[in-house]
């Protein structure tokens, strides 16, 4: 449990990094993301995202529907936000760029209701 919080921690810390990075470094021709950066981002997004799946794995023969629904709801918003980061890589100016940043927040709320379920049961 311990591993895994400092890795959750690690990983927002990349971030943070990576947004502050792009945010400050404006120029006349649009943002400029730093490689580095772009795949530390990229590298903890897919991270998250395989640990999400071996939990997901682990529990889904005892997980009861409620956790089911939300746990997979989470899973499923992780690869497309993934995904949705790859196609915004090539064409930052699309409303994809929107989309990435609405779907962390819904991520939050699925991943509070699938503990909220497990608090219930």
């Amino acid at each position: 449990m311990v591993k895994l919080l400092v890795i959750l921690i690690a990983v927002l810390v990349c971030f943070i990094l990576y947004k502050n990075k792009t945010e400050k470094v404006n120029n006349e021709k649009g943002k400029y993301n730093s490689n580095s950066l772009y795949y530390l981002h990229i590298i903890s997004g897919v991270v998250i995202t395989f640990i999400t799946t071996i939990h997901a794995i682990g529990k889904f023969k005892v997980a009861p529907l409620g956790m089911i629904l939300t746990g997979g709801i989470a899973l499923l918003l992780l690869y497309i936000q993934i995904i949705n980061g790859l196609f915004l890589r090539k064409n930052y100016n699309s409303g994809l760029k929107r989309v990435h940043k609405i779907i962390p927040i819904i991520i939050v709320f699925c991943i509070v209701c699938h503990v909220f379920v497990a608090k219930m049961i």
